[in-house]
């Protein structure tokens, strides 16, 4: 094995309060995302003459 496999690595979460927001973020992020979305569609869809 070379040198460069064996270079410590660390990690860029160091707390634990750090951890949760990441976590936390990961879930809540594509869930705000999807839901704007479907806002967008289903009022972009209206049609009529009212």
């Amino acid at each position: 094995m070379s040198d460069a496999h064996n270079e410590h690595h660390e990690s860029a979460i160091k707390t634990p309060k750090q951890l949760i927001a990441a976590v936390s973020a990961g879930f809540l992020i594509p869930i705000v995302c999807i839901v704007l979305l479907v806002e967008y569609v289903t009022n972009g869809q209206t049609t009529g003459g009212k």
